[in-house]
């Protein structure tokens, strides 16, 4: 699966370190305003399913898409919808945001994205 073998490479890299090596982690800021909703809907398009089904990879993509456009949050008692990314708090933000992030540290690990990964 494609997250469960990214988690082993990451393993695998974290077991394999050497004394000369540090490990760093980075915060990102404003992680989700920053992920672009239409980018990651296009990642889900293009990882087909196990079982194929263009049907249920459609419903998947017209759902997405519906509740990223009914996207809203509060801020002083008024409420907002972003003009980009995804809400904090929102139930599906974290989702959209691993989806983006794995996609990008995959290609950014290997080079290229792989299409052909399945979820």
């Amino acid at each position: 699966m494609w997250v469960f073998g990214l988690c082993v490479y990451l393993a695998i890299d974290l077991t394999n370190l050497k004394k000369t090596q540090k490990l760093i982690t980075y915060n990102i800021k404003d992680l989700y305003v920053n992920i672009p909703k239409e980018d990651t809907l296009t990642i889900t398009k293009s990882r087909p399913l196990k079982s194929n089904d263009t049907q249920t990879m459609q419903q998947i993509i017209t759902l997405m898409r519906l509740v990223l456009s009914q996207n809203y949050f509060t801020f002083q008692n008024k409420v907002y919808q972003p003009e980009k990314g995804v809400s904090m708090g929102s139930p599906i933000s974290s989702t959209i945001a691993e989806i983006f992030l794995q996609y990008y540290t995959h290609f950014r690990r290997c080079g290229t994205a792989k299409t052909t990964d399945t979820f």
